[in-house]
């Protein structure tokens, strides 16, 4: 289980195996669970900086950024990639750029014999 405190630290994000809940704070408290999101398709989720949406890798199909507003109405997609992997993402404090690490990953295997035993 992880926590994240949004950046006006008023709101949690909780996140569990299998999802990811908003709970609001209030001082030392935190209260009861405003909303959930289910994990199945959303890696990596942070706060935007300014604390009103969510950011997330959508792991369905080609990995792509997407934001999504705190009630789960709506979603935007930031990024249009049509091949690779994101490793991480980082917002600039002011919210006007995000910066990307992305790349691809090979898997190979080779086999080497020794043919003279």
């Amino acid at each position: 289980m992880t926590a994240k405190i949004d950046g006006t630290d008023e709101k949690a994000l909780i996140a569990t195996p299998q999802t990811e809940n908003i709970f609001p704070l209030d001082g030392e408290k935190v209260g009861t669970a405003e909303n959930s999101f289910e994990m199945k398709l959303m890696e990596s989720v942070e706060w935007s900086p300014d604390g009103k949406t969510l950011t997330y890798i959508s792991s369905e199909g080609t990995p792509n950024l997407w934001q999504i507003s705190l009630d789960g109405k709506s979603k935007k997609r930031l990024t249009n990639f049509d091949s690779g992997r994101i490793f991480k993402y980082a917002w600039t404090k002011d919210g006007r750029q995000i910066y990307i690490s992305r790349g691809t990953v090979n898997n190979e295997m080779i086999l080497i014999k020794d043919e003279s035993k």
